[in-house]
């Protein structure tokens, strides 16, 4: 009988998606469903404008536990680059998405998930409390510092470090090694957001510049990668910029071959 219950939940959560889950050019939520296990989904949430994850695309697994919808779905962050990465205070290196509605992170007992939340509920949870302005303050504790000079200095570095970050991950390595699932989404997000990411791709060259002339250094880059890293190096984002470039060009060939027409008119444009 749960079971039962189970499964018609899941089937009305899916429906209820297909008319409500954000898309703009902005940001934007898609998901993907296996046919032959509906309790299994792939989800990809693009990164806002005007945050440090602005054109990157982040993927996550979502699976339906057996006491679902009495506990919440389960959610694994991919884009890691190979676990090197945390792209957010409550976006862990192994996979862990710490959030109050998915009952990993402590919280007010109305943050937490009951049965009467909705997958479109979680989902834009993540999208608005996870990929947001100032991602810094996310770290537990690190919130009494927001209205401080040294507090929004370190908030600063760190965007600075996520702005290559996903560039160099979220764009670049999901142009080069987006899956049979999201490989369309990627594909036509990174073109229709191709000039915003050429500017974000320069706006990280002028920041490594800068960094080189003032010798100043990344700090807290603890919250950021996994090993002691060299990513903001006037040469890494350089080859970051470099890559780009090289893949947009490869994904005008892409464009041009779907003979899409309304593909085709933004290269014509």
């Amino acid at each position: 009988c749960v079971f039962q219950d189970r499964g018609k939940r899941i089937a009305r959560e899916i429906a209820s998606l297909e008319n409500n889950l954000p898309l703009s050019e902005s940001n934007s939520i898609f998901v993907c469903v296996e046919e032959s296990r509906c309790d299994i989904m792939k989800v990809l949430i693009t990164g806002p404008d005007q945050t440090p994850y602005q054109n990157g695309c982040f993927e996550f697994d979502l699976f339906f536990p057996v006491g679902y919808p009495f506990a919440p779905p389960k959610m694994t962050f991919l884009t890691t680059n190979g676990g090197e990465l945390r792209f957010n205070p409550n976006l862990y290196q192994d996979g862990k998405v710490c959030l109050s509605i998915l009952n990993t992170w402590e919280g007010r007992p109305e943050e937490k998930w009951n049965p009467y939340c909705s997958l479109l509920q979680l989902l834009v949870s993540i999208q608005a409390l996870i990929f947001v302005k100032e991602p810094y303050f996310n770290e537990p504790g690190f919130e009494k510092y927001m209205c401080t000079e040294r507090g929004q200095h370190l908030s600063r570095n760190y965007n600075q470090q996520l702005r290559h970050a996903t560039l160099q991950v979220a764009v670049l390595e999901q142009l080069r090694n987006a899956g049979d699932y999201f490989q369309d989404v990627v594909y036509q997000h990174v073109w229709l957001k191709r000039d915003s990411i050429i500017q974000q791709a320069q706006k990280c060259m002028n920041e490594a510049m800068l960094i080189k002339t003032t010798s100043s250094k990344g700090e807290d880059r603890k919250l950021l990668y996994a090993s002691d890293s060299d990513a903001l190096s006037l040469n890494v984002v350089a080859q970051t910029v470099e890559s780009v470039n090289r893949e947009l060009c490869k994904l005008e060939k892409w464009i041009a071959k779907r003979k899409d027409p309304l593909l085709l008119k933004t290269i014509a444009s």
